[in-house]
């Protein structure tokens, strides 16, 4: 039992963060570019596309981008045609090319363009692409490799989403710092995974505090330097064998 009758045991522990950092606005702006600017951005599973010309746009980025499965794998391309800036793609479907649906400006499932309609040349305009990396059947965005991050981790084989289709995200937005939620979702047992994001690099604003399912992905990330709102918890999916063709 512990002893807590002397001013010793009632001390603060070393690991305990100071108060003020859960509200300092400069420490937020150091977490949010050391942590979260940094660190890996989840961008979805591989099998939320698992067949050849299949893509699934992220309607959490608003539909900016979307993942697509083409020759060289899941890649991540911009949803947003090089014309007059139109969102091509919605939802989730399967498609030989990609055609912007303003001018029928056309691209291969690369990203690159095939046709400009009333253009004499086709402009030397494809759509940008964003590396990926990989780590059993997830895919990360951002500068760090998160298979290599991990590669010494001893339960990684019991972290193997590769043979998943991803079922739901649901979304929990709280108005709490991200280490308060952190810090008690963390200890709490449970079959869920949570996720919480930072400050997204377009500085989306965050919406008020609600609570909602969103089946194509994470939402989007705060921009309050007190508080992350948006916090995705994965549900787990069912085991699922892409379909041939």
């Amino acid at each position: 039992m512990s002893d807590l009758s002397s001013v010793t045991a009632l001390r603060r522990t070393a690991p305990q963060l100071p108060v003020h950092w859960y509200f300092d606005p400069r420490i937020h702006e150091i977490e949010q570019r050391l942590l979260f600017d940094n660190g890996p951005g989840y961008v979805g599973h591989e099998l939320m596309v698992p067949n050849a010309g299949d893509y699934h746009a992220l309607s959490w980025t608003g539909n900016a981008q979307a993942l697509v499965r083409n020759a060289r794998g899941v890649e991540l391309l911009s949803n947003i045609c090089r014309h007059r800036q139109a969102v091509i793609l919605k939802g989730r479907g399967n498609a030989q090319n990609i055609i912007c649906p303003l001018h029928r400006w056309t691209y291969g499932l690369d990203g690159k363009l095939l046709g400009a309609p009333h253009f004499a040349d086709t402009p030397c305009l494809d759509l940008a692409r964003t590396p990926l990396t990989r780590w059993n059947g997830l895919l990360f965005s951002g500068k760090r490799d998160v298979a290599r991050d991990l590669a010494g981790m001893g339960v990684m084989q019991d972290l193997d989403f590769s043979g998943y289709m991803l079922d739901r995200v649901e979304v929990e937005e709280y108005a709490c710092n991200w280490k308060t939620f952190t810090s008690i979702r963390g200890s709490a047992s449970s079959s869920t995974s949570p996720t919480c994001v930072g400050n997204s690099a377009t500085g989306t604003a965050c919406r008020p505090a609600a609570s909602r399912t969103d089946s194509h992905g994470p939402a989007a990330r705060s921009t309050d330097a007190g508080t992350n709102r948006c916090c995705v918890t994965e549900k787990a999916g069912r085991p699922r064998t892409a379909r041939s063709g």
